[in-house]
């Protein structure tokens, strides 16, 4: 499954991407507005823009993107298969994309994965009467599940998932919009620096590597 969407990435163009992302981010924003509605917890799920709610957006952006740059930095074990995909699957493609293509695809990601897993599905796991560890992990299980790239990107979108989970009730407010904030300001942020840097600092991917090993060993006279 990986191997087929790394090969779907490799061959569209900017056009034939931003017409998947934009499909795949709004449906969600449409099927969050549409599971609200029709489960009746519309009228509980809060979105409001208090500067309360913005600062704390913007402060607890802070700390996920310390934690990419110390992935990013350091790779180690799985992490790698995570940076091979993001700076060479996934890197030439956002290369071709304008700053507001990633702009709209990270707002439209905050919104509707937000709204669907922490405003719908969580606030309905919590309906049931389910401590609220078990809440976090139901929820943002299924979370990591929809972001199934690699199995070290499942278990990384999970944790953020359980980081935005916490961010619900930062405030106290129960306000959707400090993880819609969150959210969509990380995504657009990594994005911006991945499609920036991806052309003048490429990172070889580990079977690059091993073959880069192999051409200087058979230099040399190693086999």
């Amino acid at each position: 499954m990986a191997g087929e969407f790394d090969t779907l990435l490799c061959i569209m163009n900017r056009v034939q991407f931003l017409k998947n992302a934009l499909f795949v981010e709004g449906g969600l924003v449409v099927l969050g507005a549409g599971l609200a509605f029709f489960t009746g917890l519309w009228d509980e799920i809060r979105i409001e823009w208090t500067s309360m709610a913005v600062l704390a957006g913007v402060s607890w952006t802070i700390p996920l993107l310390l934690v990419y740059g110390v992935i990013d930095r350091f790779p180690v074990g799985g992490l790698r298969d995570v940076q091979d995909f993001l700076w060479n699957t996934f890197g030439p493609i956002l290369r071709q994309m304008r700053w507001y293509d990633i702009l709209l695809i990270s707002i439209l990601a905050g919104w509707g994965e937000e709204l669907v897993f922490r405003g719908v599905l969580q606030t309905q796991v919590e309906h049931w009467g389910w401590p609220q560890p078990a809440v976090w992990l139901t929820t943002n299980l299924i979370f990591g599940l929809m972001h199934a790239v690699t199995p070290w990107y499942v278990v990384l979108a999970a944790i953020a998932g359980c980081y935005f989970s916490f961010l619900l009730d930062v405030t106290g407010e129960r306000n959707l919009l400090v993880p819609i904030i969150v959210h969509a300001l990380y995504d657009f942020v990594v994005l911006m620096y991945i499609a920036r840097c991806v052309g003048r600092t490429p990172q070889p991917s580990t079977e690059s590597n091993h073959q880069t090993i192999q051409v200087d060993d058979d230099a040399n006279g190693n086999s």
